[in-house]
């Protein structure tokens, strides 16, 4: 391993390390017949995202309904779907840049 491509690798996996701990949360009105999912933003897995964020990202994606109907019901987690494609383009760009650091090293070697 080359000293850029120790560079490059560091650098990802403190890129993944700050992806896991500052994650994108979801917020879900489940209706009982349908649920309505919103973007709630990105805190850290300590301090999650609270009741009034979740009822504000409901509001903002859907323009219909009554902060004080929604406040009691509405859910926070965390997104896996958007986390997964974080996760993925950050192994994808280090893995790209840590072979074209290596590929350099060969032909001017």
């Amino acid at each position: 391993m080359t000293s850029p491509q120790r560079t490059i690798f560091i650098l990802g996996l403190l890129a993944l390390a700050v992806a896991l701990i500052w994650v994108p949360y979801s917020a879900t009105l489940d209706f009982g017949r349908f649920a309505v999912t919103a973007p709630a933003g990105y805190a850290t897995i300590f301090s999650w995202p609270t009741n009034n964020v979740c009822a504000q990202s409901i509001i903002d994606q859907t323009q219909t309904f009554d902060f004080k109907a929604i406040k009691g019901d509405c859910q926070i987690s965390i997104d896996a779907t958007r986390l997964a494609l974080t996760l993925g383009a950050l192994v994808a760009v280090t893995s790209a840049l840590f072979l074209v650091a290596g590929r350099r090293r060969v032909q001017q070697g």
